[in-house]
């Protein structure tokens, strides 16, 4: 099979380049193993949290001209991320995926241990504060759901009063719920959901909540509606006398099974192919170019592409492997920046960031990767495989997901033009 571009990783930087490419009329391939850590996101897209210091950013196109030279951000240049962080809400809106926030000053979203955390964009369903960690109201009604363990209550009703905010507590139930809860393993918030995409559940689950008001301005609910759209989040929060938002869990994250469910729908409305369970194992080179890859579920058949571009995540998702003595990109031996010597890989002290997290592909200012310090030019690395930053510390991983994931895309048309 032949393409014009092949993507290696189907996570957040993968979609994001295979929806730009194939809105160009681009024949894009996407091979992914399995699911992305959009799984774990927090209903946020972080574009830059925090200095290399710790302070807060508030300001992050600001901000960002004074990362390190090694950081992603420096590396493919500032005014770049000046470029298409706009381009990125835009693609989420187009893949029917609302959001607010804008990349010239962060907002702050609120963590679902009741900390508030700086954020980029933020799904529409959710409670954030401003600058200034103010809200519209004063008095909220906190909802937990009985027997859904994943929602620690306690410490997020304490950080929201941190926070000024007067929190009461109800916890619900309804007979639709409660069909699950003949094992605890059953209480998750995906599983929640997919109750909660009937209109009986949600109207037995409006009329518990606002049996539970009592003068709350505003009602916080766990973020457990809406795995494949937010339809059946609009439809409860028209019939609750009050308005209404959603609070992160902990994971798997409804929001982000949404985010990338959106996403992967976008790109193949568009004429892209997706396949997944598809681990490529090996790149096959004519001269200095990648000809063709191998996949894991297609072994006797070569994929080819004019372009190719790597999205496979860091040490997660497998992108970057520790052996006993160096770390490797595994699929084809890329140069990677890592330190030598395992001991200096991490910190023995849990708080101070981990030298292992800045480790991986080295690129030149374009995204391309090296083979032994030959550049490969059909070939871009974008996301959590490149290195010099700490995506924990620094909360960027989703931007640099996105923002170098247009760029690629980007290089890839104008020299196709």
């Amino acid at each position: 099979m032949k393409f014009n571009t092949i993507i290696i990783g189907g996570g957040l930087s993968g979609l994001t380049a295979g929806i730009t490419l194939a809105e160009q009329g681009q024949r894009v391939a996407i091979l992914a193993t399995g699911q992305s850590r959009l799984h774990f996101t927090s209903g946020s897209l972080e574009l830059l949290g925090y200095n290399p210091d710790g302070s807060v950013v508030t300001a992050p196109l600001q901000e960002c001209e004074s990362l390190p030279a090694s950081h992603p951000y420096q590396v493919i240049g500032t005014q770049a991320l000046r470029q298409f962080a706009p381009h990125a809400q835009e693609l989420l809106a187009a893949a029917g995926i609302k959001v607010r926030g804008n990349a010239e000053a962060n907002h702050y979203r609120i963590s679902p241990l009741g900390i508030p955390k700086p954020a980029w964009l933020t799904l529409d369903d959710y409670i954030t504060a401003d600058s200034q960690l103010s809200f519209p109201f004063r008095r909220v009604l906190l909802v937990s759901i009985a027997g859904y363990i994943d929602f620690p209550i306690a410490l997020l009703r304490h950080g929201l009063q941190q926070c000024g905010l007067e929190c009461n507590v109800a916890e619900v139930r309804t007979p639709a719920i409660e069909n699950l809860r003949t094992s605890q393993t059953e209480m998750r918030a995906t599983n929640i959901a997919r109750i909660l995409s009937e209109q009986a559940a949600i109207d037995q689950l409006s009329v518990e909540i606002n049996r539970a008001i009592s003068g709350e301005e505003a009602i916080l609910i766990p973020a457990v509606i809406g795995i494949a759209d937010d339809n059946n989040l609009k439809y409860l929060r028209r019939m609750v006398t009050r308005p209404l938002f959603c609070v992160s869990t902990l994971p798997p994250a409804v929001t982000g099974v949404r985010l990338q469910t959106r996403l992967r729908k976008r790109f193949l409305n568009l004429g892209g192919t997706f396949m997944l369970g598809s681990t490529v194992r090996k790149a096959n080179f004519s001269a200095d170019r990648i000809a063709s890859v191998t996949a894991s579920n297609l072994p006797d058949q070569k994929l080819s592409a004019d372009n190719f571009i790597l999205a496979t995540g860091s040490f997660m998702g497998n992108g970057l492997v520790a052996t006993q003595d160096s770390i490797i990109e595994p699929i084809m031996n890329l140069d990677v920046d890592a330190t030598q010597g395992r001991d200096s890989w991490t910190s023995p002290r849990l708080n101070d960031p981990q030298p292992y997290m800045e480790f991986g592909v080295h690129t030149d200012s374009s995204l391309h990767p090296a083979i032994n310090g030959h550049i490969v030019p059909n070939l871009w690395a974008i996301g959590a495989v490149l290195s010099g930053h700490n995506p924990i510390s620094l909360a960027d991983s989703t931007g640099v997901d996105m923002i170098t994931a247009l760029f690629a895309a980007n290089d890839i048309i104008s020299h196709n033009i």
